[in-house]
């Protein structure tokens, strides 16, 4: 997926999505990413399964995720696993959560405050102490 055209704040996007929900799940980002945004043109979008994707099927009204199974990473037993997609750094840094909230500075995750966010580090403090993430 990809985005073809973007002028005068409307965006055109084509590619494949795997499902009408997850366009849907795209659209609900650009929308939180982009709050000047006027439309989208999504008539170049072709549903279909993703290459490399796994479509999982949810019937409780949440969004399918596809799940890749070649990049799937061990996380290391001492490492806490933050459910973190991505790191915007800005025009204010916030961390880009796997179903696509953000997390900003200041803000409580499970037992963990997030202190700092940089590009390649984000610094974590709990009940135990501060420590630094790498994603």
């Amino acid at each position: 997926m990809k985005v073809v055209v973007a002028t005068n704040r409307v965006l055109s996007i084509a590619g494949t999505s795997s499902s009408p929900f997850a366009l849907k799940r795209i659209l609900e980002s650009l929308n939180t990413d982009l709050p000047k945004l006027r439309a989208v043109d999504a008539t170049g979008v072709a549903y279909g399964l993703v290459p490399g994707k796994e479509e999982v099927d949810n019937d409780d009204g949440e969004v399918p995720i596809g799940v890749s199974r070649a990049r799937r990473r061990a996380t290391k037993p001492n490492e806490p696993s933050l459910p973190v997609c991505g790191i915007l750094t800005t025009p204010y840094p916030c961390l880009v959560m796997r179903d696509g909230s953000r997390v900003l500075e200041g803000a409580a995750l499970g037992g963990n405050v997030i202190v700092k966010i940089e590009a390649d580090a984000v610094t974590v403090t709990n009940a135990t102490g501060r420590f630094t993430w790498k994603p």
